[in-house]
């Protein structure tokens, strides 16, 4: 998956689409929705 994502061809078709492309590892992104966790838990409370 990382070597397509980071395809130049590849990375200019779907940036063209809109998507914001980001190749990184699992745990990589792993972390990154471990981070991400508590400030979506935040707005949730918020919104109740």
């Amino acid at each position: 998956m990382i070597e397509a994502l980071t395809d130049p061809a590849i990375r200019k078709q779907m940036t063209a689409l809109g998507i914001d492309v980001v190749a990184n590892t699992p745990e990589q992104f792993r972390a990154v929705i471990k981070a991400d966790i508590p400030k979506w838990v935040r707005l949730r409370r918020l919104r109740d």
